[in-house]
């Protein structure tokens, strides 16, 4: 007989920073929390997950600006 249930214990570990990655990929500028400019490199941002199985994910955000677009057309 099919076991109607399942029993499972999740747990995620998330590393977050918002900043600048610079050219060579090896050093990512942000903001911390008393509002100064820090640096921190790549490698330091991953050696706590080295040989583990992650999901890695990345996004660029960026703001465009159409109000002079739109003031033109009027």
């Amino acid at each position: 007989m099919a076991q109607n249930y399942t029993y499972k214990k999740n747990t995620t570990e998330k590393f977050n920073i918002k900043g600048l990655l610079s050219d060579d990929c090896k050093v990512i500028t942000y903001i911390d929390g008393d509002k100064e400019e820090q640096t921190i490199t790549v490698d330091k941002c991953f050696s706590k997950f080295g040989g583990m199985p992650i999901e890695f994910t990345l996004a660029i955000k960026s703001t465009e600006d159409l109000e002079d677009e739109l003031e033109e057309e009027e």
